[in-house]
Formats: C-alpha cells, sequence, structure tokens
C-alpha cells in the first residue's frame, strides 16, 4: 500500500507540473487572450436580449391591425440626413486672402535697393578705408530681412547700380502678381467654378463672393509663365540678366490665397446642424399598419419600436460599435507596454495577464450590474427602489489597484481608463457618471500608494478610494440637481455605497492579488517586501549560522536599492534579492573570508577544489531557495549575481601550480546566466563592490572611487552587463550613488578621549589621546 501510494502521489505530482507548463504556455499566446477578451467583452457588454428576437421586416403581409399604444416618435434619418447635406452644400468653400504678402516684398525690395545704391554710392566717393570683416549695410539688410536673392542677381543690381527703374520694374510684377492673388493648389479653386467662393481678406475680416476662380494665378506654372511674359519687355537686359531677375521674382513670390479647409467644414457642420431633425409620429391608437396590407419601413420601425424590438441594423451597429471600443481598449494597452522602458516581465505575458484580468472584471462588472437591478426591485421603499444608487457600491477601483500591485503605476493607468470608459457602457443614459466615478476611484487608489511595504497597505488604498468615492458621489448628485432639491435619503444612501464600495476595492484586491501572483507567476512588491522580513527562517539560518554573510548581505542590499532608486529600476527586487543572494554559503560558511576567524581552509585545498566550493554556493543557494519556495525571481538572483565571471583568485592560483600550463578556465567561471535585467545589473555590482571596498585599509573618498571605477570597467568590459539594458548614464549615476552610500558607510568618527583602542590591552595605559 505504502509503494502503491507514493506512485499515486508521484503521479498526481507530476499531472500537477504538465497542467502547470500548459498553462503556461497559455499565458505566453497573447492572441489567444485578445479573442477572449473581445468575445467576452462584446457579450458581457450587449444589453440581455439583443439577439434571438422575433423582429417584423419591411415586406412582410400584417397578420393584424397594429395600433399604436402610446405616442410613438422616432427620428426619420434617411431625410434628416438628406436635408442636412443639402445644408452642406449651400455654404460657399471659403478662401483666405493676404494682401500684407505684396505690401511687405514691396517695402523689402525698396529697402535692397536704397541700400544698394547707398553702397554704390559710397565706394564711387573713394572711401578705400573699409574694415573687410564688418558687415556692410547691404549683408546687414539681407540677413535680417526675408527677401531671397543670390550673388548673381546682386551683381546684375550693382551693375545697373540699383537704378530706380529697375527698382520700379520688378516692385510692378511683384506687386502685380500678387494683389491678382497666388494660390497653390488651383484644383481646389476650379471644383468650385460653378458656385464660386468665399474670400475673406485676413487683415479687414471682409468677406465676399467671387464667381473668377480663373483670375488667381496656380503657383508655380503660371506664376513662372507671368514672369516669363512680364521679362520678354526687358529689352535693355541681355538674356543671362533676364534670367536672373526672372529667378529673383520667383523666388520672392509666395501663395497669398489659401483654401481654409477646417472653417468651410465647421460652418457646414453648422449649417447641417441649424437644420432640424424630421420626425414620425404616431399618437396612441393611431393606425400604423392594417391586417392585410404590407409592412413598410416606416411601419416596420414604428412596431418595432412599440414591442421592444430592434432592426437587425440596430444590433449590428452596436455590436460593432463594442467589438471596436474593446478593440481599441487592447490595442491601447499594448501601446503602453510598447512604449514602457522597462518591463520586469514578457510584455505579451503582461498582455495577456491584463486581458486576463479585465475579462474576469468585466464578467464580474455584469454580475454586480445584475444585482444592483435585483436590490432596486427587491424593495419597494424609496431611496432603496433605486438600482443606479448601488452601481456606486461597485468596486471599479479594484482593476486599477490590482493592475498597480502586479504590473506597476503607469500601466496600471492605461488599464484603469480602459476599464472606466467601458464601465460606461454597462449604464443607459448618464454613463459620464460613471465613467467619471470609476475613472477617480481608479487614479486614487494607484496613486495613493505609493511602496507597498504591507498588505496592510491596501487596506489603507481601499479606505482612501471609499472617501474619494464619497466625494466623487456629492459632485455628481450635486450636478444632477440643478435647480430641484437635492433628496436627502437618497444621497446618504449614495454616500453609503460610495464608502462601502471603496472598502470593496481592498476586499478584491486582497482576494485577487495572490490569484493572479499564482496563475501568471508573478512576484508583487508586497510578496517581496514580506520576504525581506529578517525574521523569516531562512534568513534567521543565515544571521546565526553565517553571520559574515548576513552582514555582507545587508550591506548588498541596501546598496543595491539605493542604486535602482537613482536610476528608477525596481529597488524592492533589488534589496530583497540581495538578502537572499548569498544563502548558498550556509552550508559551508567556513569556507568563505567574511565568516572566517581562524586559519583559511582554502590554504590546504587544490585551486580546483576551492573552486568548486566557491561556485557551489549558487546551485546551493537555488536547490535552498526551490526547498524554500521562493518566488521566481529570487531564485534568477541567485544563479544571476555573479553572471558567467570568472574567479581569478583561484584561477591564478591554479596556473601558479601548474608552472605555466593551461588550465581549464570553464571549471573557475559562474555557471551563470549573465544578468537579465537592470535590477540584477546593478545586484551584481553592488556585490562586488561591497566586497571589494572590505578590503581597503583606509576607506578614503579616493580608494573608494577607485574601486567602483574598477569593478564598474570590469563588469562592462566582460560583457556581464550586455542583457541588463543598463545605459551609460545609469551606470554613471550608479557610481555616484555608490560612492555617497559607501562613504557614509566607511566615515570617520572622532577619537574617544582618554582611549587607545589599537594598542595592545596588556601594554596600553590610560592617557588623553588627541580627538577629532
Amino acid at each position: 500500500m505504502g509503494d502503491q501510494e507514493h506512485q499515486s502521489k508521484a503521479r498526481g505530482a507530476t499531472l500537477r507540473v504538465r497542467a502547470r507548463r500548459l498553462w503556461q504556455r497559455l499565458v505566453g499566446r497573447e492572441a489567444l487572450w485578445v479573442l477572449v477578451f473581445l468575445a467576452t467583452g462584446l457579450w458581457v457588454l450587449l444589453p440581455s436580449g439583443s439577439f434571438f428576437v422575433a423582429r417584423v421586416e419591411s415586406g412582410q403581409i400584417a397578420t393584424r391591425d397594429y395600433l399604436a399604444n402610446r405616442e410613438l416618435l422616432w427620428e426619420d434619418e434617411e431625410t434628416t440626413g438628406a436635408r442636412r447635406a443639402r445644408a452642406r452644400e449651400e455654404v460657399l468653400t471659403l478662401f483666405d486672402f493676404e494682401p500684407g504678402v505684396a505690401r511687405t516684398r514691396e517695402d523689402e525690395l525698396v529697402q535692397l535697393f536704397e541700400v544698394g545704391r547707398a553702397t554704390t554710392l559710397a565706394e564711387d566717393d573713394g572711401d578705400d578705408v573699409v574694415d573687410e570683416e564688418a558687415e556692410t549695410p547691404l549683408e546687414a539688410l539681407l540677413a535680417a530681412s526675408s527677401i531671397k536673392v543670390d550673388q548673381a542677381q546682386l551683381e546684375v543690381f550693382t551693375a545697373h547700380d540699383f537704378s530706380g527703374e529697375l527698382e520700379q520694374r520688378l516692385k510692378n510684377v511683384i506687386s502685380e502678381i500678387l494683389q491678382k492673388g497666388v494660390v497653390s493648389n488651383k484644383s481646389d479653386l476650379l471644383q468650385q467654378r460653378e458656385r464660386g467662393i468665399r474670400l475673406r481678406n485676413l487683415e479687414t475680416g471682409e468677406e465676399r463672393l467671387q464667381l473668377d476662380v480663373y483670375r488667381y494665378l496656380d503657383f508655380p506654372a503660371e506664376v513662372q509663365e507671368q514672369i516669363e511674359t512680364e521679362s520678354r519687355r526687358w529689352l535693355d537686359h541681355d538674356r543671362g540678366e533676364r534670367k536672373l531677375l526672372r529667378e529673383f521674382l520667383f523666388s520672392n513670390i509666395t501663395p497669398n490665397v489659401f483654401l481654409n479647409r477646417s472653417e468651410s467644414l465647421a460652418r457646414q457642420e453648422e449649417a447641417a446642424q441649424a437644420t432640424p431633425a424630421v420626425f414620425q409620429r404616431r399618437g396612441p391608437g393611431q393606425v400604423i399598419v392594417r391586417k392585410g396590407d404590407q409592412i413598410d419601413q416606416v411601419g416596420m420601425r414604428f412596431i418595432n419600436q412599440m414591442m421592444g424590438r430592434k432592426s437587425a441594423l440596430s444590433l449590428l451597429l452596436p455590436s460593432a460599435g463594442q467589438f471596436l471600443l474593446l478593440t481599441l481598449g487592447a490595442f491601447l494597452i499594448w501601446l503602453a507596454l510598447k512604449r514602457e522602458p522597462h518591463l520586469s516581465g514578457e510584455p505579451r505575458r503582461i498582455l495577456s495577464g491584463l486581458l486576463m484580468l479585465l475579462t474576469l472584471s468585466l464578467v464580474c462588472l455584469r454580475f454586480s450590474i445584475l444585482t444592483s437591478a435585483a436590490l432596486g426591485g427587491f424593495f419597494e421603499s424609496a431611496p432603496f427602489n433605486s438600482p443606479s444608487i448601488y452601481l456606486y457600491g461597485i468596486p471599479y477601483a479594484a482593476v486599477a489597484l490590482i493592475s498597480f500591485l502586479l504590473y506597476g503605476r503607469s500601466i496600471a493607468l492605461v488599464t484603469s481608463i480602459v476599464f472606466s470608459v467601458l464601465s460606461g457602457q454597462f449604464t443607459q443614459g448618464d454613463s459620464w457618471t460613471i465613467v467619471i466615478y470609476a475613472l477617480v476611484g481608479s487614479l486614487s487608489a494607484i496613486y495613493f500608494l505609493d511602496q507597498v511595504k504591507k498588505r496592510s497597505s491596501v487596506n489603507g488604498a481601499g479606505l482612501v478610494v471609499g472617501v474619494v468615492n464619497s466625494v466623487s458621489v456629492m459632485m455628481i448628485v450635486t450636478l444632477r440637481g440643478g435647480e430641484d432639491l437635492v433628496d436627502l435619503e437618497e444621497f446618504g444612501l449614495s454616500l453609503a455605497c460610495g464608502l462601502v464600495g471603496g472598502l470593496l476595492v481592498a476586499a478584491v484586491a486582497g482576494f485577487a492579488v495572490p490569484l493572479f501572483e499564482w496563475l501568471l507567476s508573478l512576484t508583487t512588491d508586497v510578496t517581496l517586501v514580506e520576504l525581506s522580513n529578517t525574521n523569516l527562517p531562512l534568513l534567521r539560518r543565515l544571521a546565526f549560522e553565517a553571520p559574515g554573510t548576513f552582514q555582507h548581505s545587508l550591506m548588498v542590499a541596501n546598496l543595491a536599492k539605493a542604486g535602482c532608486a537613482e536610476i528608477g529600476a525596481d529597488a524592492v527586487l533589488a534589496y530583497t534579492s540581495g538578502l537572499y543572494h548569498d544563502i548558498g554559503k550556509i552550508p559551508r560558511s567556513e569556507y568563505f573570508i567574511e565568516n572566517q576567524r581562524g586559519p583559511n581552509p582554502h590554504d590546504s585545498l587544490e585551486p580546483s577544489l576551492s573552486a568548486r566550493i566557491v561556485i557551489g554556493h549558487v546551485t546551493d543557494g537555488l536547490e535552498m531557495a526551490g526547498e524554500a519556495r521562493l518566488p521566481q525571481v529570487i531564485i534568477d538572483a541567485i544563479a544571476q549575481h555573479h553572471g558567467t565571471n570568472l574567479l581569478a583568485y583561484f584561477h591564478n592560483r591554479a596556473l601558479e601550480s601548474k608552472g605555466g600550463e593551461t588550465v581549464d578556465e570553464d571549471a573557475y567561471r559562474y555557471p551563470g546566466p549573465k544578468p537579465q535585467n537592470r535590477a540584477m545589473g546593478v545586484l551584481m555590482l553592488a556585490d562586488a563592490v561591497e566586497a571589494a571596498s572590505r578590503t581597503l585599509v583606509e576607506a578614503s573618498s579616493t580608494s573608494i572611487r577607485n574601486v567602483i571605477d574598477q569593478i564598474f570597467d570590469a563588469g562592462h568590459s566582460s560583457g556581464q552587463l550586455d542583457e541588463t539594458d543598463l545605459t551609460l548614464a545609469d551606470l554613471k549615476a550608479l557610481r555616484a550613488e555608490f560612492q555617497r552610500v559607501l562613504e557614509n558607510l566607511h566615515h570617520r568618527r572622532v577619537d574617544y578621549p582618554g582611549f587607545e583602542f589599537e594598542s595592545d590591552k596588556e601594554s596600553s595605559q590610560l592617557r588623553v589621546v588627541r580627538g577629532n
């Protein structure tokens, strides 16, 4: 029986392991969870009775008389749309004209020729004493002006002494073209040739109807043609000068007639909105369709409205809208994960986890909505018979709090926004109130907790959410009230529901977070903080059996925590990992120098054996972590905190003992892997720096800096940090932070007057020594 029971347990354990592995593979398939989210979300968001209902269709023969049982009214969207389309077509397209462009170009041209003439006149007067490095007035003008002229064009102007005739000729061409109007895309104008356009003078604001749209010049083709035509009359210039003058004119003429598309559309939409909607109406008792008649479109709409039936289109459109909304929500979460620079897990697994959370939340929300309706129907007296009041008691912010505890603040923010918008789809009428209510509560849950130090912090967050919910209820009720008096009983019940909703947030999060940790193989900061309690059995064992290693681990944990906080990495993970990274030294603590109080046992061992013992603390630590059921992130820290570094000391000893013969380097190298994220990279550096700093005889600022620089340079050059995403800026910040922490730890204290602690006890005599 014993063997059978043992085999049964072994088979059960094997099945559990296989099921766990299968589940983890499913979690990694984000496409599957996207489909589950969309399908489940569409099912819960659509109202009950949306599908599989009998409908009256157009073209059917009425089997009875249909009389309106109440006032029936619906908007004739087709007729309304046609009227509004005509209203839009009657609005002329608006174009803006900038007359000031012509004056600006004329003024700049006049200034150019005036300064040019003055410069030419000064040169003719024989002013030879000129500072070649000084800027001439003409150069200063060209630097300050927007007019475009190159050196060849200036030479033409200079050759003609910047004559007034040339100035007037160029000015007339620019003025004629720009005052006529230049448009960058004449096809926009020609589309309005039958109806004309509205032309607005941007200086005066005056608008006028312009029927002749052909008068405006197209840029650049017609502008070039106009300039070419004018230049043929300049017989006093040779072909080269005319070409340069044409180029000058063309480069200084820009379009000054522009299509104002946005305002044109706004005016069209304003005209459409001003067109009243067309409604079809049937009064109580009025005949809709008589028996035997064919049901037309109007009759179908009235009958389905009266009987609560929906057309196929009215079912399809909400379904499509809800599907697009769910798709947009999933896309926003995916986009947020893509933009998140440092994630503690694979983005696809995080996306799967968030979609799983949203899917379960939507199902629970639908159940909560039904529960609210049931409570409203159970009670007969006001205000307890109002289902809308109980909506304030739903823990909307639980999604935000759970996602914050699982993945951090930035991811929780996007998730809470998506869930808040989806929550508003469950209510009819003022859905915005639920969206705002859920979002405000979610934001308070996210930003109340700066750092989770224990699970009871979640209860505090729930209380804060409850208070914020109550304030939100006050805002919503007062905004709804308007000029009417607020019902105090309804108001009080709403406040109570808001407070209860906050307390339920803490309860739901406290239950769901451990569940999602197990489902998604996650380790939250709450769990890490709990594991950092030094009174836990494994850490107590480390403190008593390897006290030197324990002190070293405390120092490494604090150093890594400070470094991660400085660069924005996971400080909680670094601190807890630092406490556990050397637990593998417990079984053979006497072989590690920080625990030795007498002779070093390695002095009598072969270098290869010493290396196996030292390297073995990693594998021993992994085994102990597995037995203690530590989270995977801690197990990874134990495996990665030395990377694949070489035990240089024992490797050198082996080389010396072999007399220079080749030694297998792999036997003296840690198995790794290299650190896989920023926190693990900081942990490896903190471990090496803290250990090296203990070798300093005098821990001065310079010696500490040298230790940090050498450790960092070695880690970087050996490629141990290649897979951590640590940037050079991060390493620079870490150097400074490690320097600050170590200097504080090794700071000098003042001497104790009358004592000499470093002298031998037998030979020392009490005497006064100098103090600082």
